[in-house]
């Protein structure tokens, strides 16, 4: 969608690194993306991927955390006229409700507190407000800690009618719009990266700056994409990428999101934890 991309994602790093170590290792090969798409990168995939396969993050060190965040307005971007006083409400993997709160009106900072277990917070974040489209933010990995601020952008139904239009899609109100980054071990986007959505890969838009080009057939360095119209339900979305001169494209990261007619559905690919998620 023309224009959306930049201003629809999804986490910012404000402290990112590897997690794991040995007890986070799995044996067994990861999966790869065969056959591979018409136009699939011949280059490596650019991005720090160190971490790839080993990427559990360290326990959380306490009972509760702070998901911090910002919320604005497409059409207002840096909050000139003030922020949407957006609803914030986090989930469990389960959607069972575990906090909600409301974003400041002026500078649009947002921290919901939420109750967290071992593996940390599994989940997903949406924000809503009257008159503009539902906003929820996935990541492929559970947070532990509150370095990374999630940003959502709201849009009025027209506002993302028009930016798909751009991009010579129109879309359906009974399907949902997924849109992220595939990013490497900190939290940079991913360049030369395939994403499959729902298990395929048709119909999944990258983008290069501020546009979506017709002929781009993978990531660029900002590591985004953008997925329209997708039906609604449980959707696995996947990132691949080469990691060796000739190899196969190898699985990257994997999240398993809930897709919401009419709504925007942000993810964060990060590398994945273990061989397959």
């Amino acid at each position: 969608m023309r224009d959306v991309i930049p201003f629809l994602l999804v986490a910012a790093a404000l402290g990112a690194g590897c997690g794991g170590g040995s007890e986070s290792e799995a044996e067994g090969e990861p999966p790869i993306l065969d056959p591979e798409p018409p136009g699939a990168p011949i280059a490596i995939a650019d991005g720090r991927l160190t971490c790839l396969g080993d990427n559990v993050p360290a326990a959380p060190d306490a009972t509760t955390l702070a998901l911090p965040g910002w919320v604005r307005r497409l059409s207002d971007p840096t909050a000139e006229q003030g922020a949407p006083a957006a609803r914030v409400e986090a989930f469990d993997a389960e959607g069972t409700s575990l906090g909600t709160t409301f974003a400041d009106e002026v500078t649009g900072r947002v921290a919901v507190t939420v109750p967290v277990r071992d593996e940390g917070f599994v989940g997903f974040v949406v924000a809503t407000l009257d008159g503009f489209v539902d906003y929820q933010l996935h990541s492929s990995r559970p947070y532990t800690e509150n370095t990374y601020a999630g940003w959502a952008w709201l849009m009025t139904p027209e506002e993302l009618a028009n930016h798909a239009a751009g991009a010579g899609v129109v879309l359906d109100p009974a399907k949902a719009v997924i849109l992220g980054a595939v990013h490497d071990c900190d939290v940079f986007g991913v360049a030369g990266a395939v994403v499959r959505v729902a298990g395929s890969t048709e119909g999944v838009l990258y983008s290069d700056g501020f546009d979506i080009p017709p002929d781009f057939t993978f990531t660029d360095e900002s590591g985004r994409f953008v997925a329209p119209n997708v039906t609604a339900g449980s959707v696995v979305v996947e990132a691949f990428g080469r990691q060796e001169e000739g190899g196969p494209l190898v699985l990257l990261s994997r999240a398993d999101v809930m897709a919401v007619a009419g709504a925007v559905v942000a993810v964060d690919l990060q590398p994945r934890m273990r061989v397959d998620r």
